[in-house]
């Protein structure tokens, strides 16, 4: 029931394709959906997700990462990033005024 919530919430945002985690791997569906990849990811799990990402975030593409809920330290392939000429950036919001964040991130 609760996922039923969650996913009709997110479809209430205007989010088109919502995957729950535990049933489908939600990284190849995004791949079939978004064959020249995605523009954006905000990531608050990182760890194994990390690279994951970067595979996902087309050229120019940007992940941001704001929690490491699967751990912070990760092995990545720079060439990668430098090829896709990828931004990679960080943030804890959880310190930061509704203000400072609407200004930061609404424009991404």
């Amino acid at each position: 029931m609760v996922q039923i919530r969650k996913k009709k919430f997110c479809e209430s945002l205007g989010v088109h394709n919502v995957y729950n985690y535990k049933e489908t791997d939600f990284f190849d569906e995004i791949k079939k959906i978004e064959k020249r990849g995605i523009d954006i990811i905000l990531d608050y799990i990182g760890g194994d997700y990390i690279n994951k990402n970067i595979n996902l975030l087309k050229s120019d593409g940007k992940l941001i990462n704001i929690g490491f809920l699967n751990g912070s330290q990760v092995s990545i392939n720079l060439m990668k990033i430098m090829l896709k000429r990828l931004t990679i950036t960080g943030s804890t919001l959880r310190i930061r005024d509704k203000t400072y964040i609407k200004q930061r991130y609404y424009t991404i």
